[in-house]
């Protein structure tokens, strides 16, 4: 019996979680802060992580005037040249639907030629589809920041290879260093 309670045990302790871990600092520049986190992924659903990668990215805007902050200039390019360009919120949202059914089916029947009877009712529950708003709640949303004002929200991305080591997030210019670390 001890056996059967160990196993599973130090199966799950001995299993490594893979995370990206953001090196370097937060920089301030021509009037713009911008701020990257990851791993800050905390709402419906909790597995996020497993379809797409999610970035907390704040601007804030310290000038005078307003600055825009297109989809374009949010990007990673991992240490083999690929890049990859942010999802939309509705692409992830829709990646995470899902439908369920249930059927009942039973039939009656004989069947002589040239004549047949035959009786089938089928009735099948409408589908019942999850929705997870704080996918779309919760995305950056790109577009103007007006002066002294801050945008924030998570960007999200396709998953990286499991043989990337290393990327480079682009935001506005601004680069950050992301490495992968194994964690236990």
């Amino acid at each position: 019996m001890r056996k059967l309670v160990l196993l599973p045990l130090i199966f799950l302790l001995s299993c490594a979680q893979k995370v990206w871990i953001l090196e370097g600092l937060n920089e301030v520049k021509n009037g713009v802060r911008i701020s990257v986190k990851t791993g800050e992924w905390k709402y419906s659903p909790s597995n996020l992580g497993y379809y797409v990668f999610p970035v907390y990215v704040e601007l804030e805007n310290l000038s005078d005037s307003a600055i825009n902050i297109g989809r374009e200039e949010v990007y990673i390019i991992d240490e083999r040249g690929n890049q990859y360009n942010p999802l939309s919120p509705s692409d992830v949202h829709s990646m995470l639907r899902r439908e369920y059914s249930l059927g009942l089916g039973f039939g009656f029947g004989y069947y002589s030629y040239p004549w047949h009877v035959w009786w089938h009712p089928y009735y099948a529950f409408p589908p019942s589809t999850e929705v997870y708003p704080d996918v779309l709640n919760y995305a950056f949303d790109f577009g103007a920041v007006q002066p002294k004002a801050r945008l924030r929200g998570f960007v999200y991305f396709p998953l990286l290879p499991s043989d990337v080591s290393t990327a480079s997030l682009y935001v506005k210019g601004y680069k950050f260093n992301l490495k992968l670390e194994t964690k236990r």
